[in-house]
């Protein structure tokens, strides 16, 4: 009897992310599940503290060349998109300038031959810190996604074993919606015409309000018991960054209609 073997390869992408005054960091896993086993190794992101080499010091470890010779590991990162030939990893951290209010990484998987040409690949809601994502196929013709748009792909190709996954990521350290926080901090009037105060002003240790481009236009170190003032802002929507005296984030979105 002839046993034709089916898998189904399932990559849930589940999102952490942290951002702090002084450190970004934002990341990615990936597990890939289908009939042989399940891999949960690979995770990506960007973090203050890494570089765009090997990191070890954020668990990312080379290892052998890819494919290995067992159906046990399905991906690799391949660091060659840093021009670092032959380097793999589990983990692929790229570093965040500092100079920078938003900037672009990309990711290179490298699939198992063996990894069948059938895939779902799905992933939960971005992060607010990744502005924008696509995943897709080296040839791309394959597959393409915009991750910030949907949450899965089915892929149904039998030369997806055959080329390299990348995944472009435009990170933001202005989020591109506003979490939800607990409403601890007012900002108000809004709209406004030329300034705006903050309510529990004791409790804010600095501010900076960014414009859609990302880029900053006001920021205060002190505490702000006193009218801010805005003539110098023209129309349009901007975000408030408010961190506190515990060093917690938080962010408003502000109109200014004259």
């Amino acid at each position: 009897m002839k046993i034709k073997l089916f898998a189904i390869a399932i990559i849930t992408i589940l999102m952490y992310s942290e951002a702090t005054a002084d450190e970004f960091d934002v990341k990615v896993r990936l597990t890939i599940n289908n009939t042989f086993a399940i891999d949960t190794l690979l995770v990506f992101g960007a973090v203050s503290s890494a570089t765009d080499g090997l990191d070890t010091h954020l668990g990312e470890i080379e290892i052998p060349p890819f494919p290995p010779p067992a159906f046990d590991v399905f991906a690799v990162f391949n660091l060659d998109t840093i021009n670092i030939e032959g380097l793999y990893s589990y983990k692929d951290f790229r570093s965040v300038p500092a100079d920078e209010n938003e900037f672009h990484h990309r990711y290179k998987i490298d699939l198992n031959k063996r990894v069948p040409s059938v895939a779902t690949i799905s992933w939960n809601k971005l992060p607010n810190y990744i502005k924008s994502a696509r995943i897709y196929d080296e040839l791309g013709l394959l597959f393409s996604a915009d991750m910030t748009k949907t949450t899965s792909v089915v892929i149904n190709n039998e030369n997806l074993p055959k080329v390299p996954i990348y995944i472009d990521v435009v990170y933001t350290k202005v989020p591109t919606s506003i979490p939800e926080n607990k409403e601890i901090f007012e900002v108000f009037p809004n709209p406004s015409n030329s300034w705006i105060s903050v309510s529990n002003s004791t409790k804010v240790s600095k501010i900076e309000i960014y414009n859609e481009l990302s880029e900053l236009m006001f920021n205060t170190n002190l505490p702000t018991s006193e009218k801010i003032n805005l003539v110098n802002l023209k129309n349009g929507i901007y975000f408030i960054k408010i961190l506190d005296i515990n060093n917690n984030i938080y962010f408003k979105k502000l109109i200014i209609n004259r």
